[in-house]
């Protein structure tokens, strides 16, 4: 039983010790939840409403891009205007891709602040 005293000293010293830590951790992680938790909200709903703007700016661009192939077609008889009408297709092409992107990265990254939210 004699043997047992140092060990209990010491566990005991390490418990308190540990609590003590645990207190710390508890403070940081209410630091954490009051503060740093708001502060990922607002950059996530900011970041998804640029990625929603992206969006908006590249359908707009496809669609005058789709107008200007409509207006260029008719009119395809050299090589300039040929190779002008791939322009074209091509800006649509990278427009279209662009805004099913933005689309895509918008519910890639809307989908954890979902959850957040539950």
């Amino acid at each position: 039983m004699s043997n047992d005293l140092p060990l209990r000293s010491y566990v005991h010293q390490r418990s308190l010790e540990i609590g003590t830590h645990l207190q710390d951790i508890t403070n940081a992680v209410r630091i954490f939840i009051d503060v740093g938790l708001p502060a990922i909200r607002g950059t996530q709903q900011a970041h998804s409403s640029n990625l929603l703007k992206l969006s908006t700016v590249a359908t707009l661009f496809s669609g005058i891009t789709a107008q200007a192939i409509q207006f260029s077609i008719p009119h395809s008889g050299t090589a300039l205007e040929r190779v002008t009408t791939l322009l074209f297709f091509s800006s649509l092409v990278l427009s279209i891709s662009a805004a099913v992107n933005s689309l895509l990265s918008h519910a890639w990254t809307d989908a954890p602040l979902l959850v957040l939210l539950l």
